[in-house]
């Protein structure tokens, strides 16, 4: 099943809450990564590159 951009941002929103009740930070631009993938707009390979340029960063 294939979601829109606006119901996975509004399924991303309860995920993101749970993570940072446990204390985990989730970033403008690893909302966005997730979102990208999910909607079917970047490949696996594409995810786990900026996954890890992401990780670099921190």
């Amino acid at each position: 099943m294939k979601y829109s951009k606006e119901t996975l941002q509004k399924k991303f929103s309860s995920v993101k809450a749970s993570l940072e009740i446990e204390g985990l930070k989730v970033t403008k631009e690893i909302e966005d990564l997730v979102i990208a993938k999910a909607a079917g707009e970047i490949s696996f390979e594409q995810f786990k590159r900026e996954a890890v340029r992401l990780a670099g960063k921190q």
